[in-house]
């Protein structure tokens, strides 16, 4: 650290040792010689007193040199120096400033250096930040172009099996309406021939229905048994589901009447026909009661058949029903499809 007073000693020894090197004795140097010690203005007035005691002790020469010339001289030569010393002292303090001043912009400079290092950082790093997106921009367009490939082939798709389906629809369509047009033919055949076998029971009915009646009235004087025997057969007659309890009721009826005709042995013969109108009867009942029977069978064929043929109708329209519930489920498909690709 610098000492804040100098001696005139220190500045004369300095000198002295500045000239012995042959080196000009100036401020700055003898200042330097010190170690950098002490203020200019110091060290330059203790030269300046340096300077005028070795000029008082400089001994006159015998030349023709006036005492007033070497004042003078001494004087010019102090002011010169003091001139000297204040241009290098303003040219000094003028250094420092543009020093100072070229200190402020280094450090300006060094910080706009820094903030346009960090800019460029900041612009590296976003340049990275846009390459990347791009990257993954390039990378989701090629999936993007990709799933638009598997999308069209998709539709592709779609649109040959909805052709399909139309195709089978059409198909199932015209098949139901065969379906439906068989099942019509068939209920009418089925109509036609339940009224042709309808007319041929009522017909035979009202054949048996005279044939008992007529029976009825042979026998009708004869025992009031056989009356109820005539009007059960009629109501068997009548009603061909209770022919077996009506047949049953008259050969109960029959058997009281062969009891009643033994105790009446006058009445043999006419029993003896009316067993026998009973047995042609009973004969006729059992035939009709087969042809009703296989009536009843082919009824049920026909009704199993129109049952079978409506199952596969009732299928065939669930099958309708479950198509047009896909197609209404794909109909939405396609539109979000062609959005997605577009």
């Amino acid at each position: 650290m610098a000492r804040g007073r100098v001696y005139k000693s220190e500045v004369k020894t300095a000198r002295d040792a500045l000239l012995r090197q042959g080196t000009n004795p100036s401020l700055d140097a003898v200042r330097i010689a010190l170690g950098n010690t002490g203020s200019k203005t110091t060290i330059h007035r203790l030269m300046r007193e340096l300077e005028a005691e070795e000029a008082e002790a400089t001994p006159r020469n015998g030349e023709a040199v006036s005492d007033a010339l070497q004042g003078l001289v001494s004087q010019l030569a102090a002011q010169l120096r003091e001139e000297a010393d204040s241009i290098v002292a303003a040219g000094q303090a003028e250094a420092a400033a543009k020093v100072a001043a070229a200190r402020e912009d280094v450090a300006r400079l060094t910080q706009q250096g820094q903030d346009a290092s960090a800019q460029i950082q900041r612009l590296q790093t976003t340049l990275d930040e846009v390459h990347q997106a791009l990257t993954t921009t390039e990378r989701a367009a090629r999936d993007r172009d990709t799933t638009i490939v598997g999308l069209n082939e998709r539709i592709a798709g779609l649109e040959r099996q909805l052709g399909e389906r139309e195709a089978h629809l059409m198909s199932a369509e015209t098949k139901h309406q065969q379906a439906r047009d068989a099942l019509e033919h068939f209920r009418q055949a089925s109509r036609e021939q339940r009224d042709t076998e309808a007319r041929q029971h009522e017909q035979a009915v009202q054949a048996l229905q005279v044939e008992l009646r007529r029976a009825t009235d042979a026998v009708a004087s004869k025992n009031d048994e056989l009356l109820s025997l005539n009007r059960a057969n009629a109501r068997y007659t009548e009603q061909v589901g209770q022919l077996d309890k009506e047949l049953r009721d008259t050969r109960r009826t029959l058997q009281t009447a062969q009891t009643r005709v033994a105790e009446a042995e006058g009445l043999r013969q006419a029993n003896q026909a009316l067993e026998q109108r009973v047995s042609q009867l009973t004969v006729d009942i059992e035939a009709m009661r087969r042809e009703q029977t296989t009536a009843h069978m082919q009824w049920d064929g026909e009704r199993a058949a129109l049952a079978d043929a409506l199952r596969e109708a009732r299928a065939q329209g669930e099958r309708w029903g479950t198509i047009e519930a896909m197609l209404s489920n794909l109909q939405p498909t396609s539109p979000a499809i062609d959005g997605s690709s577009s």
